[in-house]
């Protein structure tokens, strides 16, 4: 009788780790095109339990966003705030000091249009990474996505930090569905 065997993804990591891995791989896409879940992951289960049968995979990612600064736009309302949060970037704090008036009220105006713009971009690439998972779950009725903390998204910088609380999650659920998939 077959072993019964889950597999536990940490989805950052992976999707990292194909990025590096493949140099063909379009690092605009979010996970290659036309790549076959259900036979990598059973061919993973194969290279550790010669009788193992994969039962199911639960693929960890990200819930939501956050976005640095933190509270932005609804900072933009109060011009104070405004200023000492986009002082915070070394690039902006020089350009700003030398401003006053209208002139700092329209660099102002012109950053937050751009920061927002950039919001605006990244919320969209994330839906579409959320479609994308949802696809892959339709397809692969063995695949589940589990999500679970941030990521943070610097509007200063363009730049992704690291996940949080993903791995938590699924450290949990390795302990709280061992139950399930045991054989006594």
């Amino acid at each position: 009788m077959p072993s019964r065997v889950c597999v536990f993804v940490d989805g950052e990591n992976f999707r990292h780790n194909i990025v590096e891995l493949f140099e063909a791989f379009e690092r605009k896409d979010y996970l290659p095109k036309g790549a076959n879940w259900e036979e990598l992951f059973d061919w993973f289960v194969e290279q550790v339990q010669d009788d193992g049968e994969r039962v199911r995979t639960y693929w960890y990612v990200v819930r939501h966003l956050d976005f640095f600064p933190y509270r932005f736009p609804r900072i933009a309302r109060e011009p104070d705030l405004l200023k000492r949060v986009l002082c915070r970037d070394d690039s902006l704090r020089d350009e700003l000091k030398a401003l006053e008036g209208a002139d700092l009220t329209e660099r102002m105006q012109e950053i937050v249009q751009e920061l927002t713009q950039r919001r605006n971009t990244m919320e969209q690439r994330f839906r579409w990474w959320t479609s994308v998972q949802n696809i892959i779950a339709a397809e692969h009725s063995a695949i589940e996505f589990r999500r679970a903390g941030a990521i943070t998204y610097n509007l200063f910088h363009e730049t992704i930090g690291q996940e949080k609380a993903v791995d938590v999650k699924l450290a949990t659920d390795l302990l709280t569905l061992s139950d399930i998939y045991m054989s006594p």
